[in-house]
């Protein structure tokens, strides 16, 4: 910051990160919940978390959950979200786990549970 004022910029500001690092932390990591996934303690877990519509480029996921799973046959997949095209993507993609909407304590639980956090939409809305 003092480098930008020293060069012109008076109006700096810090702000911190936008994430309450009390509640969405590893410490929540819940190994009943990934069992509720079919997965045990050394099982990989990819999860998206977001709203199931068709921006959000979740066909690209499924696509990619599939090809990831043929690499490791264990890994578990994980969808946290609802939305317009969650029951055509429950139908057709059996191999993942739709969690449906999770929020506060419970979507903490679900993010720190997880391995990897996929995100395939192209835009943020």
């Amino acid at each position: 910051m003092e480098l930008l004022k020293s060069e012109g910029f008076p109006d700096v500001h810090l702000l911190g990160r936008g994430v309450d690092t009390t509640l969405f932390c590893p410490t929540k990591r819940c190994e009943t919940l990934r069992a509720e996934w079919g997965a045990r303690p050394e099982t990989p877990v990819a999860i998206i978390v977001g709203r199931v519509a068709p921006e959000k480029n979740l066909d690209l996921a499924m696509d990619l959950f599939r090809r990831m799973i043929d690499a490791v046959p264990d890994l578990r997949c994980v969808v946290v979200g609802d939305g317009p095209i969650r029951e055509r993507l429950e139908t057709a993609h059996r191999h993942v786990h739709f969690a449906g909407v999770r929020v506060g304590e419970d979507l903490s639980r679900h993010y720190a549970s997880a391995d990897v956090l996929l995100f395939p939409s192209e835009t943020e809305t």
